[in-house]
């Protein structure tokens, strides 16, 4: 990817630069989380004809299907996140710092100060 240099702010070059950065930063980690939601359902079977099942009955046309009406879908919503934890789509873990004093961190005692990492989807997506 080429950087866009500006003697002076160019909003046009800018906003065409970040939209470039946008689209690539997040199409991996989508790519890779829509891969590993695949692999898992073409490996277990019966998750796949549970998963169908849930969206055939949900839905009576393709042209229903959307954010929105997905969003009661359950099943649907256990299947993405079991697959990002199975296998997270960003390659680091979210730094995190303990706070003063110390903390448990996963059954293990940790003092303050000490840097660690956790699993993204751990993090975020299990916590939701």
């Amino acid at each position: 990817m080429r950087l866009i240099l500006c003697q002076s702010p160019c909003p046009k070059k800018l906003r065409a630069q970040a939209d470039g950065i946008t689209s690539v930063a997040g199409s991996e980690t989508t790519a890779t989380a829509l891969s590993a939601i695949n692999y898992y359902l073409i490996r277990t079977p019966h998750a796949r004809k549970l998963l169908q099942d849930e969206i055939r009955s949900a839905f009576k046309s393709y042209k229903e299907i959307d954010a929105t009406s997905t969003a009661p879908l359950k099943y649907m919503e256990a299947v993405c996140k079991e697959a990002m934890r199975m296998y997270t789509p960003l390659p680091l873990g979210l730094p995190r710092v303990v706070p003063e004093g110390g903390d448990t961190v996963d059954g293990e005692w940790l003092p303050g100060g000490v840097r660690n990492q956790s699993q993204c989807a751990v993090s975020t997506i299990l916590t939701l």
